[in-house]
């Protein structure tokens, strides 16, 4: 086999099996399981919200468009996070997931645009679509570049990026969550990308910790489990007020028997 052949099959082996230590087998295979988990939730995080939007056509009230906006900024760069990453065992299966996760989630965001209340933003459906799709495809290609390529960025960089694009998928919907806490009525997603978002977040976790065990505990890794420690507390407290309001409609609708 020539070396460019030789090359091609360890990117492919690297990305199949996330460039994970084997030989270390039970931290390999417990971050491989979590990965694989996360990398499908992860892809499928906008689907139950682009479900919604195409079986009702309507966008509905309580949706704070900047909160798709922030998480979508966020993932595209958890996309950059995971394909050009400092540290020696590369984040791939966040590169994965987020980079074919923002395509579906620009798409979510052209629907929420098209199927609006507000008629200002449905006229602005089309040039929003054409900006979010072109947007995640251009990071996409550079993305796949740098695992290609295994090109790495700087460590003062990578350091700043695991500061910023955490904090926007970390908070993003955190002004829905006050809100919804506000008029203790769940509102701003639908209840299934709210149970995604928390099966997630609980995937993500487990897998930074097994990676961790399976390489090491560096900067860049110590962040991302603390905001997705964040995160899952968010989520937890917005699946706690889903609970509470579902038990009460049932509780009204009985009552009105």
């Amino acid at each position: 086999m020539d070396q460019s052949g030789s090359n091609n099959t360890n990117i492919i082996n690297n990305i199949v099996w996330l460039s994970l230590d084997f030989n270390k087998p039970i931290s390999a295979w417990t971050a491989w399981v979590f990965g694989i988990v996360s990398i499908i939730l992860t892809i499928g995080v906008g689907v139950p919200q682009l479900i919604s939007l195409i079986k009702n056509k309507d966008t509905g009230d309580g949706i704070k468009y900047y909160t798709f906006w922030i998480f979508f900024s966020g993932i595209l760069g958890w996309t950059i996070i995971g394909s050009f990453d400092a540290a020696e065992t590369k984040k791939l299966a966040t590169a994965i997931a987020n980079m074919v996760s923002s395509i579906i989630f620009a798409i979510t965001i052209f629907l929420s645009y098209l199927y609006s209340r507000d008629q200002k933003r449905k006229s602005m459906a089309y040039i929003i679509g054409a900006f979010s799709i072109t947007l995640a495809l251009t990071i996409a290609g550079v993305s796949l570049y740098g695992i290609i390529a295994n090109k790495r960025m700087p460590s003062w960089l990578m350091n700043i990026s695991v500061w910023v694009f955490p904090v926007l998928t970390t908070f993003s919907f955190l002004p829905a969550a006050i809100s919804s806490f506000m008029k203790r009525k769940f509102e701003g997603m639908s209840s299934g990308m709210l149970i995604t978002l928390l099966t997630l977040n609980i995937g993500w976790l487990g897998y930074w910790i097994a990676l961790g065990l399976n390489s090491s505990f560096d900067f860049a890794l110590n962040m991302a489990i603390v905001w997705q420690v964040l995160a899952l507390l968010i989520y937890l407290s917005l699946t706690v007020l889903l609970i509470v309001n579902v038990s009460q409609k049932q509780k009204d609708k009985n009552f009105a028997r």
